[in-house]
C-alpha cells in the first residue's frame, strides 16, 4: 500500500512539472536562415541605405547652401540623391523585425520604419503650416515631432514640389487667414523649405543609423535563440518575426501600392485612384514594387543572389517535404518581378492610360501571397500576424 502510494506521488510530481520542449529537428537549419538573412539580406540593405542616407543628407545641404537664384543644379542633384536613397530604402521596407518592426507586431520592435517612411500615412498640410509658423526644423524638434512631419515623405514634397500653392484645403487657417498667400509672395517660402527639406534629411540619416546600430545588437540576439534568457522560446519562434516583415508584401504591395491606386480594394471608390500611388511627386512607384519584390524574394531565399546556396525560408520547406510548394513559390514570385520590372510607367499613370497592367500585376503578386499565406504557413509552422488573421484575400 504504501509503495503504491509513493508510485502515485512520484507521477503526480513528475505531470506537475514543466517538461522539457521537444527539439525541433529542423532547429539547426532554423538557425541557418536566421544567419543568412542577417549576414546576406538584412545588413547590406540596412548598410546600403545608412550610405545613401548620408548622400542625401549632404547632397540637400549644399542646396540649403545654394544661394536664391543658382541653386537648380544643387536642387536637380538633391532630387537624383533622393531617388537613389528612396529606392534603397525600399530594399528595407519588408525588414519590419527587429528596431524597424513596431513593437506591437514583434519581439524587440522599436518603431523605426515610420520614423524614416511613414507611407501611406501622410499629412502635408502640416508642413505648410509649419513653414507658415516657421517652426524651427532643427534635430529635437524631429526627435519629437510626429511621423507625418519628418521622413522620405516629407522630404519628397519638399524636394519635388515647388509651388506657391499650399497642400492644404480652401477651410485650413493658413488659408482663410491669408498667412499661407503672404509667405507664398516672399523669397522666405523657399528659404524655410531648403531648411526644412535639411532638417528631415538629417533625421533619416540619424534614424537609419540607429536601425543599422540596433540591428547588429537585435542579430546578436536573434542567433542566441532558444538559449537561456532568450526572448524568443525556439529560432522558429525569431522565424515568426521575419515571417511577419516579410507578410507585409501581401498588405503594403498587394494592397497598398498596387490595390488601392487599381480601385482594387476599399480605400478607392472610383475606377482607379491614382493619387493613391505610391511617390506622387517623384514618381518612382512603379519601381518601388520592384525592389520591394527583390527584396521579399531575398528574404524567401536568404540571399540577393539568385542560385545562391545560402539556406532561406525555400529549404525550410524542402526539409518539411515540400519541394512542391517551394517550386511553385518561386514561380510566383519570379512571374510577378518579371512583369514589375517591365513596367514602362509609374503606377499613378498606368492605372489611368493602361487600366489592366496594374490589376494583372497585383494578381501575380497575389498568386504568391495566397501560398504565402495558407500552405507556406502550415508547412512551416508560423504565426500569422495579427492583421492577416482571417484575411482570405
Amino acid at each position: 500500500m504504501q509503495l503504491r502510494i509513493v508510485l502515485i506521488l512520484s507521477a503526480m510530481v513528475l505531470t506537475s512539472c514543466p517538461q522539457p520542449t521537444k527539439p525541433d529537428p529542423g532547429e539547426a537549419l532554423q538557425r541557418q536562415a536566421l544567419a543568412a538573412i542577417d549576414a546576406n539580406v538584412a545588413r547590406p540593405s540596412l548598410e546600403r541605405f545608412v550610405t545613401d542616407s548620408s548622400a542625401l543628407s549632404l547632397a540637400v545641404e549644399r542646396w540649403r547652401q545654394a544661394p536664391a537664384g543658382q541653386d537648380a543644379t544643387a536642387l536637380e542633384d538633391a532630387k537624383k540623391t533622393f531617388e537613389t536613397a528612396f529606392l534603397s530604402w525600399q530594399r528595407v521596407e519588408l525588414l519590419q523585425f527587429g528596431p524597424l518592426g513596431a513593437a506591437t507586431r514583434v519581439t524587440l520592435g522599436e518603431g523605426l520604419r515610420d520614423e524614416i517612411y511613414s507611407w501611406p500615412t501622410a499629412n502635408l498640410c502640416r508642413i505648410d503650416a509649419a513653414l507658415v509658423a516657421n517652426t524651427t526644423p532643427d534635430d529635437a524638434y524631429f526627435d519629437a515631432a510626429l511621423v507625418t512631419s519628418k521622413g522620405l515623405v516629407v522630404l519628397e514634397e519638399l524636394l519635388h514640389n515647388q509651388s506657391m500653392t499650399t497642400t492644404c484645403p480652401s477651410t485650413a487657417t493658413i488659408v482663410t487667414d491669408g498667412s499661407w498667400a503672404a509667405l507664398a509672395a516672399t523669397p522666405a517660402l523657399q528659404e524655410r523649405r531648403k531648411a526644412w527639406a535639411a532638417g528631415v534629411a538629417r533625421h533619416v540619416e540619424r534614424t537609419a543609423k540607429k536601425a543599422r546600430d540596433g540591428w547588429v545588437a537585435y542579430a546578436e540576439k536573434q542567433a542566441a535563440a532558444g538559449s537561456m534568457g532568450s526572448p524568443w522560446r525556439t529560432p522558429k519562434d525569431a522565424l515568426d518575426d521575419v515571417f511577419a516583415g516579410l507578410f507585409l508584401v501581401d498588405q503594403m504591395v498587394k494592397d497598398s501600392k498596387l490595390g488601392a491606386p487599381a480601385g482594387l480594394n476599399m480605400a478607392c471608390m472610383a475606377t482607379s485612384c491614382p493619387e493613391l500611388a505610391e511617390s506622387p511627386r517623384a514618381l518612382l512607384s512603379s519601381r518601388a514594387v520592384v525592389e520591394n519584390l527583390v527584396a521579399l524574394r531575398a528574404g524567401f531565399t536568404g540571399s540577393f543572389e539568385i542560385g545562391s546556396t545560402a539556406v532561406g525560408f525555400d529549404d525550410l520547406l524542402v526539409e518539411r517535404s515540400a519541394p512542391e510548394l517551394r517550386d511553385q513559390m518561386l514561380a510566383a514570385l519570379d512571374a510577378a518581378l518579371a512583369s514589375a520590372r517591365a513596367l514602362d510607367r509609374p503606377v499613378q499613370r498606368l492605372v489611368v492610360e493602361s487600366p489592366d497592367t496594374v490589376p494583372a500585376l497585383r494578381t501575380q503578386v497575389k498568386a504568391f501571397t495566397d501560398l504565402f499565406k495558407t500552405q507556406f504557413v502550415t508547412t512551416l509552422s508560423l504565426k500569422v500576424p495579427k492583421e492577416g488573421a482571417g484575411d482570405n484575400d
